[in-house]
Parts: structure tokens; sequence; C-alpha cells
């Protein structure tokens, strides 16, 4: 799972591989009973996800990867609900945020790319609000530790990069003190003051405690041991030196020097576009080498102690799969003599790009590929999830674009049978209305209610336009299909007018040229 985090009362929230958000509760809360099974309570897209936490209440705040903070609400909070149609209560630039955690209260605490603790806070809590102008209420660079997160009570907790577990206290939680540095929870000794000392006894033991015999060589073996000659290692000859991590995709860091980087000549692809295009491993790896070898210069001119070995980033996407971050390439230090391009972790994929308004209209909307299999009448889908790809990344540029990255390469989508990619409404977000007229034509005949149209209740296109809705009482050439009858009462109009959840499967042989 790519979340999985606490709620209130023993409730649990996982989202799953395939964007599906899941509700299961640990029934006793003292380790001897059982979860219970997971309820699906959300469906589909919550893998886009940047950062999803509790926020008390059965409130759910999520940062999507375009950079708005979104508002979520389980109602029941007892695996029955449908967590979905978010309101967006901040915009834009929460994508850059390396840490966004809740206080409770509608308190959210932020560090920012300059390691600044921010303050936020979410005044009404109903969605309606907009969160901005935070305030900078941390002391000391808060980029240094691995996690940071708090309670429901303020109390704000961080590890550092030696796994320690640290603790400080935002006491106010308004905004207006400045929150110290953590401090290790459980250092020292806590004595009651009460306590009779003997001084002479004291006295010694500071003394024995600072002899640097002692002191310097605890220090030393408890942060460097020997390895013993028959000890593994990948390298036969010695192993690299520990080096620093950064799981962050780069081609964030691309898109922000310019879009023409990442995408050269996306301001000549038409407005309302779906087009395949395959990822460049041979850009990938050099850029990717090219960042490694500056970072271990950089490391080697600020005395880091460093043999410059070290991979140091090895994911350009935002990939992801069965829950874990896959890597673009190969640590470089196990590199063949290969040519370039040849030593990607993760090989050539396929990407989806959109753009127009789409999904700006309906953000919810579940893309994957699909198999597809040879019928009589040509080509079809394949049933059943095991015939399914859903999305290894996605990413968006500006002003319209989103692409999303699959496990398939260009002769797998295009082969025959080839792969199917299907962009899908959500059921779960019904709408009501009916079909768009075309005055130059004949409306479709009501032999279903589906087929209903504008049309039906206007004659003219200056009648359409006059009518500010549609009356009930209003007749049709055919007033009962299927039992249901139009104008009768309200649970019959909302079936008569429910539109069906669109799905568009388009085969990869129509958006990619063969040969």
């Amino acid at each position: 799972h790519r979340f999985v985090f606490a709620g209130d009362n023993g409730n649990i929230y996982a989202v799953d591989q395939i964007g599906r958000l899941l509700f299961c509760r640990d029934t006793t809360r003292n380790g001897t009973g059982t979860v219970t099974d997971p309820s699906v309570i959300g469906l589909g897209g919550w893998q886009a996800m940047k950062f999803l936490f509790y926020g008390g209440d059965g409130i759910l705040y999520a940062v999507h990867q375009d950079g708005r903070l979104l508002f979520y609400r389980d109602q029941t909070q007892n695996g029955t609900g449908d967590v979905g149609n978010p309101s967006v209560i901040g915009l834009g630039g929460w994508q850059f945020m390396q840490f966004v955690f809740s206080g409770g209260n509608g308190i959210l605490y932020a560090v920012n790319q300059e390691g600044k603790l921010l303050f936020y806070i979410d005044q009404n809590r109903n969605g309606t609000g907009d969160v901005g102008n935070p305030t900078d209420i941390g002391e000391g660079d808060w980029r240094l530790y691995r996690f940071v997160f708090a309670d429901h009570n303020r109390a704000i907790y961080a590890v550092d990069g030696s796994g320690q577990l640290l603790i400080t206290r935002d006491e106010q939680g308004n905004g207006t003190v400045k929150v110290a540095p953590p401090t290790i929870v459980g250092s020292g000794e806590l004595r009651s003051t009460a306590q009779m000392m003997n001084l002479a006894d004291v006295s010694s033991q500071i003394l024995q405690r600072l002899n640097p015999d002692r002191t310097v060589a605890s220090r030393i073996s408890a942060v460097v041991s020997l390895a013993g000659t028959d000890m593994p290692t990948s390298d036969p000859l010695e192993p690299i030196m520990d080096a620093p991590v950064f799981p962050q995709p780069m081609y964030e860091a691309l898109r922000e020097l310019s879009q023409d980087l990442l995408f050269p000549g996306l301001e000549h692809v038409p407005q309302n576009t779906v087009a395949l295009l395959k990822t460049n491993t041979k850009f990938i790896e050099s850029f990717l080498v090219g960042l490694n070898a500056e970072m271990s210069r950089e490391l080697l001119w600020r005395g880091y102690p460093t043999d410059q070995r070290g991979t140091y980033f090895r994911h350009f996407w935002d990939s992801f799969a069965d829950g874990n971050q896959l890597a673009d390439i190969d640590a470089i230090h196990t590199w063949q003599p290969l040519q370039l391009g040849k030593n990607a972790g993760t090989g050539e994929q396929i990407v989806l790009l959109l753009r127009g308004e789409l999904l700006r209209r309906y953000p919810n909307s579940v893309i994957y590929a699909v198999k597809a299999e040879r019928t009589e009448g040509g080509l079809d889908l394949l049933p059943g999830p095991e015939h399914e790809r859903h999305p290894l990344f996605r990413g968006t540029l500006k002003p319209d674009v989103t692409f999303l990255g699959f496990d398939l390469t260009e002769q797998e989508a295009i082969g025959d049978p080839g792969w199917f990619f299907v962009i899908q409404q959500q059921p779960t977000e019904p709408r009501f209305g009916m079909d768009a007229a075309d005055f130059t034509k004949q409306p479709p005949p009501l032999t279903t209610w589906n087929n209903l149209s504008w049309q039906h209740v206007a004659d003219t296109e200056v009648a359409l336009k006059a009518l500010s809705y549609a009356s009930a009482k209003k007749s049709l050439p055919i007033s009962v299909i299927d039992q249901v009858e139009w104008g009768k009462n309200s649970t019959q109009q909302a079936y008569i007018t429910l539109q069906r959840p669109l799905r568009i499967a388009i085969h990869a042989s129509e958006m990619i040229q063969a040969g």
C-alpha cells in the first residue's frame, strides 16, 4: 500500500496499488484482536496523491501531485461510506513541500524546501475555507529529519538520520510562537527532586564519565564497526561508502527549470489531444549520471566523507508498483559496459499524454490499460483485472497536460492484439441531464430513456435557449418506457435523466504509427 495511516477509535485507512481508498478497524486496540477485512470507501485516483493524512473528526486531507490541497470527509467512519467529491482548500505549490501533516483541530503543519516549519489553519473544517498565508514557526532546518509528524495535541515528532525519535511542542497552536528544535525522547534519567544525593558519589561518577579513555573509545565503537574478513559485499574488491539518498522524482526539478527540457514542442500539441509517447531511456540515464556526478563533487567540496561512487538520485519519474517506489536506473557502480540506455532499472515505458479540458472537468477519471483480444467483430477488451495495467507514474505540465506512464513497450502496445487505453468516468459521481441537441438532424428515436435529448423537449434552438428548466408536464412522443413514466414522480424522473458513466477505449495502434 502506498499510504497507511490511523483515524479515530482504531480506524485504519489505506490506499491500495490500484488507487482505491480502503477502511478497516482494529477492534480491540490492545494487540490481541484482529483487524477487520478492508472495505472500499473511495474508488480510484488516490494513488495520484503526494500526501494523504487524517485530520480528526472523519476529515482526510490530501495533496494532489498537481499541488492542490484537497478536503475529504468520511461521514460514517465505519467502512460503509463513500469518500469522494473533494473540495479544493489550497491552490498550488503544496507538491513542493517536504512534509505535510495535521496537528488536530484544523491545524496543518508543512516543511518547505528551505527547511522552514510552516503553520496553517483550516478555520472552517468543512471544505469551504481557503488554507493559505502560512506562518514560519520553526527554529532550525527541518529538512534534516527523515520523518516529521504530529499528534492531535500539537506534539510534533521527528526521526533523525540516525533513527532517533525526537519531540517538541507547538505550545500555543495559533502560529504566533516559535517551536523549538525537537529533542531526543527519553534521553537522560528522570529523578525526583526530593531524592537524597551523595555529592561525593556524583563527583566520582562525573569524573569517570568524562575520562577520554572511556568516552572517546565508547563513542567510536558505537558508530564504527569493522567487518569480518568473510563479510559478503556486492563489490569483490571494496564496498562503496555510505551515501545520502534522495527519493524525489527529478523530472519535477527539470520541469521547474523549463518544460521544454522535459517535453520540447509541447506548444505544438493541439487542444483535446490523446497521444502515446515512449520514455527516452538514453536521456534519463545521461541526466541522472550527470546529476549524480555533480552531487559527488558538491559533497566532496563541502567536506562530506565520500568516495564519489554513491548513487544519490535514482528516480526520474514518480514510479510506484505494489506500494514500492521504482528506481529508473540501477546503482551506477553496478553498471556494466553497455550502450547508453541499457542500464535503466525500469526499461522503456509507454506514456499516455492527454491535453485539454477533460481532466479539469473530470479530475477523478480512472485511466488504465487493458489487453486486447481478437473477436469475430474485431478487437475487444479482455475481461478481468489480471489483464489490466495501471499507471506506474503520473505527472502534469502547464497549463493543461497530464501524462501517465505504463509498464508496456511500444511493440507490446501496438502488437497483435495489443492493448487498449481506457478513460473511465467515476461510477460514484452520478450526473443528471439530457443529451445535447443537434437541430440539424432528427432526434434519435425514444426506444430507451438513454436516448432522451433536449431536442425532445424543445422544437427549435430558439425555444431551447428560452428554456430555464425542463418541464415534467411537457408531452413527449413516448412517455413510458420499461414501466418508467416521464413526469410521474421524482424517483422516475431521476432514473430517466441519469447520465450513464462513460468509458472510452482507444487502441494503441490508433495513436502510434506502426513501423
